[in-house]
């Protein structure tokens, strides 16, 4: 048997041998007598505090790091740890501060082209733990003067990028990407990163391109086949993309974001929720926990009206896993709701809490379920301290505008005033057509050509109908290139309307726009949209094509309407507003506004163009 270690440096050196080589228990075992008896050596707590991380005991890792950096100040690599402790746990706030300590500790920046390490790694948390507090511009203006500077270390674009990213900046983000690339014209990661850039613009046809060089370049995994995958998908061409998604799933053993892929493409394509979750299913039989597979099969079920049996998918994978997941209560908590039981849609959200505080998704489950139960005072004080931090959330807002109706607040007012705030244009008839009429009916076939789906992709509003995956902004067709030039005026028509009120709304007024998506869908014989908003835009719309002209028994049929939740409260909440589809009619509002349609029952289809406007 090994002697005990007869001084603290010689247990420093056997624990980090057995680090090394994965021994966690013995390499904790050999510095914890050390580390009770409080030696000073910056070291050996430092290595405790790695150790006790990859164990998993967060508070205990952060204690030893702690002391590390007492008794070594001047030491950047301890900051720098619990900078990542604090972002795994959620504490970005704490993220940000250990993290700049860090950097000051390394010193002044070197020239370029390129950084250590470490400095990158730094620099990546503390972006990350800005943008995670919506503080996303400061970790870009923090990294922009290194790449004017010349830097074009790969990892610090990307996180400038990422960093772009998650502002929305997507064409900016786009710019970085390319820098990459043209920085390191031969790295296969680079030329995935710019597929991937173009796909959020949906740029299809250059991201198909890209992913293409990057699959060359040796960059033959998951990522870049479900890029390609998405890309051929925006192409239309189907087939092609079912194959690169399959191949996506066999390169990774299916990423949450490759089944969500291949389901919803066979989904839409065929309505069959047999082949739609085959994939999920083939994988539930031999590990009934796997996360990605139950929630991408719960969501198939859910979005063809199958509550009960997604239900059933998502509390079977709960149930079958080692560890609870949040995401998993997260959905079982809107699946709760629906089904018209908040306490139980409230006790998951709470259990999410718990396990991912930082999750985005877990305040507005909270929310409603506290609504749904009769107490809207509970949600809009969460609401309130969300906007506290993200003043233009339309989440948010939604939500508190919801909740101040519930209370009889005479603040809901100024957030649902629809008559400052929703408006209704006839766009003019453009150039090189005589009438309107003769304008709508090319675009109607010019849309008609772009729509090969069935079913309605998951989480969207529409029922019974389907929506273009291509974005129509990019589309090179003279029809849609005049509706975009047709719109412009009464968008600057209602913004000049907006900001003539006073409120947050109109007060993000510019001047300046810029669309930051567009697609088509087509309702068919009983097609609605369910109560919905837009967590992205500003201003959004519905501009009608063509309509149905049947009589109704309802006579608001097909009409957009406006002000009833999209989930339930307590009391039910009626709609307010509405205005009827009238082709060539452009209706604009508030994207926190509440919005959805009437069922129409005529054998006729309805084709609508939206599209989200921000600032710019």
């Amino acid at each position: 048997m090994p002697l005990a270690p007869r001084t603290a440096a010689d247990a420093y050196a056997a624990a980090a041998q057995a680090f090394q080589e994965g021994k966690l228990e013995e390499a904790r075992g050999l510095l914890a007598p050390w580390v009770t008896l409080a030696v000073p050596d910056a070291r050996v707590h430092g290595l405790m505090g790695f150790v006790l991380r990859r164990i998993g005991d967060a508070a205990g890792a952060e204690q030893a790091l702690k002391t590390a950096r007492r008794l070594s100040p001047r030491e950047a690599v301890y900051p720098h740890a619990l900078g990542e402790l604090f972002g795994v746990m959620g504490r970005s706030a704490e993220s940000e501060t250990a993290y700049r300590e860090a950097l000051a500790l390394e010193g002044p920046y070197p020239k370029p082209p390129n950084l250590e390490p470490r400095r990158l790694a730094a620099l990546e948390g503390l972006a990350t733990a800005l943008s995670v507090q919506a503080r996303g511009q400061e970790a870009v203006e923090m990294l922009k003067p290194l790449i004017a500077a010349g830097h074009r270390d790969l990892k610090l674009l990307f996180v400038l990028a990422q960093s772009l990213r998650m502002l929305g900046r997507n064409t900016e983000a786009l710019g970085v990407f390319e820098l990459m690339v043209a920085a390191h014209p031969k790295n296969g990661a680079a030329r995935h990163n710019l597929a991937a850039g173009f796909g959020d613009l949906h740029m299809h046809a250059e991201a198909e391109t890209a992913a293409i060089a990057a699959l060359g370049l040796g960059m033959n995994g998951q990522a870049t086949w479900l890029v390609r995958g998405r890309a051929l998908i925006g192409l239309g061409r189907l087939d092609e993309a079912e194959a690169a998604l399959r191949t996506a799933l066999q390169r990774g053993g299916g990423a949450g974001d490759v089944y969500r892929e291949l389901s919803q493409l066979i989904w839409m394509r065929t309505g069959d929720l047999d082949a739609a979750g085959a994939a999920q299913r083939a994988v539930l039989r031999v590990a009934p926990g796997n996360n990605d597979a139950a929630v991408t099969l719960a969501k198939l079920y859910e979005s063809a009206g199958e509550l009960t049996q997604a239900r059933a998918v998502a509390e079977l994978a709960l149930s079958a896993q080692p560890s609870p997941d949040a995401a998993l209560h997260l959905l079982l908590s809107d699946m709760a709701l629906a089904s018209g039981d908040p306490q139980a849609a409230l006790a998951h959200g709470e259990t999410a809490q718990s396990l991912g505080p930082a999750h985005p998704g877990v305040w507005a489950r909270l929310c409603d379920a506290e609504m749904a139960l009769g107490r809207p005072e509970r949600a809009a004080a969460i609401a309130q301290d969300i906007l506290q931090t993200e003043p233009n959330s339309v989440v948010a807002t939604t939500r508190l505008a919801t909740a101040w109706r519930l209370m009889g607040d005479d603040r809901y007012g100024s957030l649902y005033d629809y008559d400052a705030y929703v408006g209704a244009y006839q766009i003019e008839t453009p150039p090189g057509w005589p009438d309107l009429a003769s304008y709508l009916k090319d675009l109607a076939a010019t849309l008609t050509d772009m729509h090969g789906f069935k079913a309605h992709p998951f989480d969207q509003s529409l029922r019974q109908g389907s929506q273009t995956s291509q974005n129509l902004m990019r589309s090179a067709d003279p029809t849609l290139r005049a509706f975009f030039a047709a719109i412009d005026a009464p968008i600057r028509e209602h913004m000049a309307k907006i900001a003539a009120r006073p409120g947050a709304h109109g007060a993000r007024n510019t001047g300046a726009y810029r669309l930051a998506d567009s697609w088509s869908v087509f309702l068919r014989p009983g097609g609605y949209h369910v109560s919905h908003i837009h967590p992205q835009g500003w201003l959004s719309s519905a501009f009608y094509v063509e309509v149905p002209t049947q009589a109704s028994d309802d006579p608001k049929a097909g009409w957009i309407e406006f002000g009833r939740p999209g989930q339930p409260t307590a009391p039910a909440l009626a709609a307010e507003h509405a205005l009827a589809p009238i082709p060539g009619r452009l209706v604009l509002f508030p994207s926190y506004m509440w919005h959805g349609t009437v069922p129409f029952a005529s054998d006729e289809r309805r084709i609508s163009i939206a599209f989200d406007v921000v600032p710019d």
